[in-house]
Parts: structure tokens; C-alpha cells; sequence
């Protein structure tokens, strides 16, 4: 985000490509990390709510130029923006989620996290009237995401809701109930989807495309959650990938090649 300073003033008045300005911190060169407020040199863009809005900072102030509003208030949440700009063309890639954050009581309860994170896709390539070209909606609470060149990579956790299921099993029968309603489920109705804006949708992943985990005999996977990891390509938001792993994930870290996902484990 610009400073006001001497220089900034300097800057305002000068060509876009001639100008300095400061962008988002990240740790790694070439791999753009979420943030709130993203600057091109000329406009900031903002993302505020329900509403995404541009503004070109002056000398005296900033200046609005416009406001898009963006529908669907049960996804009240924003994780952040991010800015893709490759010529003339220019797009915003806006994460917002419907379970940003959790009571501690709840915390450790699976069927609690059953949230979705949705992204939409603004074309501001004429800032003046910015326009939704597209959104998504993956079944799962955000984790975290990267953006290289023009692809987005979102870690989102879902945790499926199996129908009748005893959350609370305390006795024998209620346990072999439970182990009859899972026998009968069908893997498809327990994978994670990814919905467009005309509500059609496709599985997020397939069972090829899911990993798991080298376990000893007799260790557990503690939590029935499903981390994937989804690449976007944000010019065309139809072509998308995904993996899968049966376990819950924490922390990420991304390079130019390659995706790093961390969690922690009791010692007991």
C-alpha cells in the first residue's frame, strides 16, 4: 500500500510505468500472497465487505472511481484480494468464506467445519465499470492460497456430512449403527464439489486423484476431514485441478514448483 510521502506525491504525477510503489510482502519471489488492499501503480483496489472498490490516490486524497457490489451475503467472510494483470487485461480474483472463524466449543467438533469458500473473478480491465466475469464455490473452509502468473492455488478443508449419522456414539448398537450408515455411503456423495454461478457443478476431485496417508498399522486419522488443493486459472476458471489427501492441514508454504502443507499432532 502507498505512503504518503514526498515521493509518493512525486510518483502520483508521473507515468504508470515509471512509478514506484510498494506491493504485498511475500516470502517468496514470483508467489503473490493475499491481501486486503492491492495497488498497480496507478489504482487501489479494495476489498471492503460486500464490495470491491477502486480508487486512484492523489496528492490531496484519494479518488474514487468506482464500487461493484458483489452478490451472496452468507459468504460474509473476505479472505482477500488478489490482482492478476498480464497487457491491457486485468482481473481480480476475490476469496471470501462462510466460516471464517470458529467458537472454541465448537472447534473440535468435525461436523462444525462443513463450510465453502467462494471466489470471485472481476474483470477491471475499464476500472471505471468493473464487472463479475465469474464465480466458484468449493465445498470446504479456507485454509490458505497462492497466486503464480495467472494461477490461483486455494487449500480448503472439507469435512462431509453423513445423514443420520450418531454424532455421540456411547453405546454398542449406536456404534454398529454408525458402521452400517457408512458402509452404505457412496464415495461420490462424501467428495467435495466445486459449484459455478449457474449452479451446475463437478466433483472438486476423484478418488485417483486423492492421496493417503503412510500410516503405521494400528494409527488413526484422527479427524474425517479432506484437505484438497485446487489450481484455478483465473483467464479461465472452468480449467481447474485438484488433489486430495485424507487428513486436516494447517499451514502452507509455496514456491515457484512446488506446495509444502503442514499440520501438528498431539504427542499423546
Amino acid at each position: 500500500v502507498p505512503v504518503q510521502t514526498d515521493a509518493l506525491m512525486t510518483a502520483v504525477a508521473a507515468p504508470k510505468s515509471a512509478r514506484a510503489f510498494t506491493q504485498t510482502n511475500v516470502l517468496v519471489a514470483g508467489v503473490d500472497e493475499i491481501d486486503h488492499v492491492r495497488y498497480d501503480g496507478e489504482l487501489m483496489y479494495i476489498a471492503n465487505q460486500d464490495r470491491i472498490q477502486i480508487v486512484r490516490p492523489d496528492a490531496a486524497g484519494s479518488v474514487p472511481v468506482s464500487t461493484l457490489r458483489v452478490p451472496g451475503n452468507d459468504f460474509s467472510w473476505s479472505e482477500g484480494l488478489y490482482l492478476y494483470q498480464s497487457g491491457a487485461a486485468s482481473l481480480l480474483a476475490n476469496v471470501r468464506s462462510n466460516a471464517g472463524t470458529y467458537w472454541y466449543a465448537n472447534w473440535f467438533a468435525p461436523w462444525s467445519w462443513s463450510g465453502k469458500t467462494r471466489i470471485d473473478i472481476v474483470n477491471t480491465d475499464t476500472a471505471a465499470t468493473p464487472r463479475l466475469s465469474s464465480q466458484l464455490v468449493i465445498d470446504g473452509n479456507y485454509v490458505n492460497s497462492r497466486r503464480v502468473g495467472k494461477t490461483l492455488y486455494l487449500v480448503t478443508r472439507f469435512t462431509p456430512v453423513v445423514k443420520d449419522l450418531i454424532a455421540n456414539p456411547n453405546t454398542a448398537a449406536d456404534r454398529d449403527a454408525n458402521r452400517t450408515r457408512i458402509a452404505r455411503i457412496a464415495i461420490r456423495d462424501v467428495l467435495p464439489r466445486l459449484t459455478f454461478a449457474d449452479g451446475t457443478s463437478r466433483p472438486l476431485v476423484t478418488t485417483a486423484e486423492c492421496f493417503v496417508p503412510n500410516r503405521k498399522s494400528g494409527d488413526t486419522i484422527r479427524y474425517p476431514t479432506i484437505t484438497t488443493d485446487t489450481a484455478i486459472d483465473l483467464t479461465a476458471p472452468s480449467n481447474f485441478a485438484s488433489l486430495c489427501m485424507p487428513e486436516g492441514v494447517y499451514r502452507m508454504h509455496v514456491s515457484r514448483n512446488a506446495i509444502y502443507l503442514a499440520a501438528y499432532q498431539s504427542a499423546a
